[in-house]
């Protein structure tokens, strides 16, 4: 989120709540995110793929001061290309993460052609969490599904995505606007990570949104 903070306007003044250590269920980050909202003043939830449906179930609740969700690069339900079950469950496992995080697969499948210090620091950052925990919250992704929590939210919505994005299908995003056709939309020439890759386009477009 580095990239994205710095190219935000000062008018905004983000507040990072990163994924607990130890939670690898939708659940349990959705009560640590709940847990630390702002109180006695507006505010906004941003949720990048993984943490889109996170912040989806947090608004669910209706928070007091909640005035916006916007949503970068995320899905309502399972993402990824169409590959079966149980063979996305094979390789999601530790002992292949273990072997498979290298900075072409991180290229591939996260950041397209972003320069290599961006690829360097997103996989210090993936290697910082324990592969088991990765493993585990990659799996709880593919049980995902919260588009009841997504009807239900009455706040203003915005969905962020990058048209080169290979982990998540534009159809995915169809889906989003079915269920509700006042999300406003923007679609950038990015990969997965689209705020890290077009930090200072997705930053203008989240500032036009809050009207900030």
């Amino acid at each position: 989120m580095a990239p994205l903070i710095e190219a935000l306007p000062r008018t905004i003044a983000p507040s990072v709540i990163p994924h607990p250590p130890a939670a690898v269920t939708l659940e349990a980050i959705e009560e640590h995110v709940a847990s630390r909202l702002p109180a006695g003043r507006p505010f906004a939830i941003v949720g990048e793929s993984f943490g889109g449906p996170v912040a989806i179930r947090v608004a669910a609740r209706r928070p007091a001061g909640l005035v916006a969700v916007g949503l970068a690069a995320t899905f309502l339900r399972r993402p990824g290309p169409p590959v079966p079950s149980f063979l996305a469950g094979r390789f999601l496992k530790e002992s292949v993460l273990r072997r498979t995080l290298r900075p072409l697969l991180i290229r591939t499948a996260l950041l397209g052609d972003a320069e290599a210090e961006l690829v360097d620091e997103a996989l210090a950052v993936i290697r910082s969490v324990d592969p088991r925990i990765l493993a585990a919250r990659a799996q709880a992704a593919l049980r995902v599904d919260v588009r009841e929590s997504f009807r239900s939210m009455g706040c203003r919505l915005l969905h962020i995505r990058g048209s080169a994005d290979w982990l998540i299908p534009a159809k995915r995003a169809a889906e989003m606007k079915a269920l509700r056709p006042d999300l406003e939309e923007a679609v950038l020439d990015a990969p997965h990570l689209v705020l890290q890759t077009r930090a200072g386009d997705a930053a203008r477009i989240l500032a036009d949104f809050l009207r900030v």
